[in-house]
């Protein structure tokens, strides 16, 4: 159920559905959303507050959806909603820092991204939060830049099952991650991933190299390449 909260609304549509996605969230409907709404999986979606102060009083809430907050420097209250399982930021242009996620205790998947369509990335601070996330099995990074810029300390998730990264990172980080983490995902870090572009000389597809300014290779065409890309990321992954 959708509802705009900068129409007319009754509080009654808050408490009704299990499923809420909720748009245009001022500072003054704000106290009506945590005293009323009961969903399980929640979706907030341009968020005019500058605080999330008070969230932890969505007690029913199990998956939460935050996007589109251009005031919101915090995440400090989330990390107060010890029942979440599900998590997913986008688009928070003034958040810095995760601390505090890691006191999510059952939280098991968590999404970060910057703005859709490639635009501003998420600047934070570092993942290490993340690493501390005790029961973490999903993970998805996508147009993210860290100040410390090292997304190895995931390896440390010895509970991850699903990782998806963008390739805004060096290869050698990701080859690393392949060397520890490849025996438990899913499905493992590879040098390349297929991608549903085709080929300008054979109309074949196309793989993405993984890792920062990485390139897209047709496996027929660019043969040489290719394999030679390829045997470098499984030495790093050897090496490391």
């Amino acid at each position: 159920m959708g509802l705009c909260l900068d129409r007319p609304f009754s509080e009654e549509e808050l408490a009704e559905s299990d499923e809420l996605d909720l748009r245009n969230i001022s500072a003054k409907v704000w106290p009506t959303v945590l005293s009323g709404c009961k969903a399980k999986e929640l979706s907030l979606y341009n968020l005019k507050l500058a605080s999330l102060e008070g969230i932890e009083r969505l007690t029913h809430t199990r998956r939460l959806t935050l996007e589109w907050a251009t005031k919101i420097e915090s995440l400090e209250p989330v990390s107060r909603l010890s029942g979440l399982t599900h998590l997913a930021i986008g688009n928070f242009p003034k958040l810095r820092r995760l601390d505090g996620l890691e006191k999510l205790s059952e939280l098991t998947e968590l999404r970060l991204c910057g703005s859709l369509g490639g635009g501003s990335p998420l600047r934070l601070e570092s993942i290490e939060p993340v690493t501390r996330i005790s029961r973490l099995t999903r993970f998805s990074l996508a147009n993210a830049k860290f100040e410390v810029d090292d997304i190895t300390g995931l390896a440390r998730c010895t509970h991850l099952r699903h990782l998806s990264l963008t390739n805004q990172f060096d290869r050698s980080q990701i080859a690393f991650l392949a060397s520890r983490l490849n025996d438990q995902l899913v499905e493992p870090l590879t040098a390349c991933v297929e991608t549903h572009l085709r080929c300008v000389k054979c109309s074949g597809l196309t793989s993405m190299f993984r890792g920062r300014r990485m390139p897209f290779l047709c496996p027929a065409c660019d043969a040489p390449r290719f394999e030679k890309l390829t045997r470098q990321f499984e030495q790093l992954v050897n090496d490391a």
